[in-house]
């Protein structure tokens, strides 16, 4: 079952105005200030057998070659991402890398 999903583009457009009997939806729409980072998109040209252990293998890679940063690595699932997690803190831990902090973002 999927989830029941109502975005402000609907909301705002005629998809709750298309009789005259409905009620007219007025939506406020919200700006946040942000900030812009640098950022490098990195992916693999051909697929690869094993992308969860791809996706660690890039991150040690990225952090033993690269100067001091964050990496966001985009998986998809919790199973993945639980995976992800326990490798890359095995092989830090096992290959004595330089301080890793390693967190999922739920």
């Amino acid at each position: 079952m999927e989830p029941a999903i109502l975005s402000v583009e609907a909301c705002c457009t005629e998809n709750f105005s298309l009789s005259p009997c409905r009620v007219r939806y007025h939506c406020n729409l919200l700006h946040f200030q942000g900030r812009g980072f640098h950022v490098q998109i990195r992916f693999l040209k051909e697929p690869v057998q094993d992308y969860v252990q791809a996706a660690v293998s890039t991150v040690l890679s990225i952090h033993d070659q690269e100067p001091m940063g964050d990496v966001l690595v985009f998986l998809t699932g919790q199973d993945d991402i639980d995976a992800a997690i326990q490798l890359l803190n095995e092989q830090a831990h096992s290959n004595r890398t330089s301080a890793m902090f390693v967190a999922s973002i739920v």
